[in-house]
């Protein structure tokens, strides 16, 4: 059943055109993330949804229901800003109570929301407390309950996680998708971080220019044949491959922004570094007491290689701390043992659908793509 539908949307800004001629529908209970660079309309679009900012064209429909000239206040759609927008001189209590509004006029049910709302969020103990007191992590929770308060159909989150310390971060990203899926209320967010979108999302919509690049799944962004999607979120690179005298020599056509320390070359087999992340462990636990065949690996084209074989090898790391991981291919042709960085197009020698294997100093872009496996991992249990 389709919750939000856009249709035809254009805005301008001063003959900027920020919003083309976009359409798009989000299921209902669903989390949407749209990602995309900066000054890609993302946040623009979401203002448009919420009724903040006015489209020149296009409509905009919730449940079936024209809201397109519809006030905020009127459209049951919740924002959280990137700024979180609390008053400072409420505690906390007020400020979930503000997110109400004059919608609850009753007391005492108001009381009642607003003490199940802290109970949910985890905020009871600082109920008398004003922002200046709280944490980043407390702040967005409170942000997220006075957004619940008003039970609304679509809540909106603008970068919510951008200035918070990288651990209270994916602290909050968990307890948000767990609370999404509890209460089943769609969310729609905006980031530029698709690492973030991966963990999060069950549809990702990619946008450039104010265009929609792609909608899809996790995986089918992943694998995506869009040559910008595959570029954005780091995983698209041509390269020249030569045989010779000690293996083989990758040439990249951007080694700025694909910082490849090692690659390896060979069939599937080998080692990783020793500063793979205790959650691998935990994988091939399950994987060995599920009693999982390699087949049936392959089958989900998921492949994690001997953990222990390179640990203590100093010479082999080089000293250096590496990222990586492995996916067996889908299909590769012309050679079947050849391992190599992503890639749609391989000039000359190899061709390949999927992801194989690479280590980078890029944290960067190796989280990206361990978000994906997680999300992978998530829906193997």
């Amino acid at each position: 059943m389709k919750k939000l539908e856009i249709k035809n949307l254009t805005k301008s800004y001063e003959n900027n055109l920020v919003l083309s001629n976009l359409s798009l529908e989000i299921e209902k209970g669903s989390f949407t993330v749209i990602v995309g660079p900066s000054g890609c309309g993302k946040t623009t679009l979401l203002k448009c949804i919420s009724g903040v900012e006015s489209q020149e064209k296009g409509r905009i429909f919730l449940d079936n229901t024209d809201i397109t000239n519809d006030p905020p206040e009127r459209r049951n759609i919740s924002m959280v800003w990137q700024n979180l927008a609390l008053f400072s001189h409420l505690n906390v209590y007020d400020n979930i109570e503000f997110g109400l509004g004059l919608k609850e006029k009753n007391s005492k049910k108001k009381e009642e929301i607003i003490s199940n709302l802290m109970k949910l969020t985890g905020l009871e103990k600082y109920k008398e407390k004003f922002p200046s007191k709280l944490s980043g992590g407390e702040k967005q929770r409170v942000a997220i309950a006075r957004a619940l308060a008003i039970n609304p159909e679509v809540i909106l989150l603008d970068e919510p996680f951008s200035s918070l310390d990288a651990k209270i971060a994916i602290i909050l990203k968990n307890e948000i998708k767990s609370l999404q899926k509890k209460l089943g209320i769609t969310f729609i967010m905006v980031t530029h971080n698709i690492a973030e979108a991966f963990m999060l999302a069950d549809k990702i919509i990619i946008m450039n220019n104010g265009k929609i690049e792609q909608v899809g799944k996790p995986e089918e962004i992943y694998k995506s044949k869009n040559n910008f999607v595959s570029k954005f979120i780091g995983h698209q690179v041509s390269v020249e491959v030569f045989r010779g005298i000690g293996g083989m020599k990758l040439i990249f056509e951007d080694m700025l922004n694909y910082p490849i320390c090692r690659f390896i070359a060979g069939g599937a087999g080998g080692g990783v570094s020793s500063h793979m992340p205790k959650y691998w462990k935990e994988y091939n636990k399950r994987r060995v007491e599920k009693k999982i065949l390699w087949q049936d690996l392959l089958a989900k084209k998921v492949f994690f290689p001997n953990y222990d074989k390179h640990r203590d090898d100093k010479k082999y790391l080089k000293e250096k701390e590496y990222y990586d991981f492995r996916v067996m291919p889908k299909e590769i042709k012309h050679s079947p043992h050849v391992i190599f960085l992503y890639g749609e197009k391989i000039v000359n020698v190899i061709w390949a659908k999927e992801p194989l294997a690479f280590m980078t100093e890029n944290k960067h872009v190796f989280e990206n793509h361990l978000e994906y496996f997680k999300y992978l991992w998530e829906r193997s249990k």
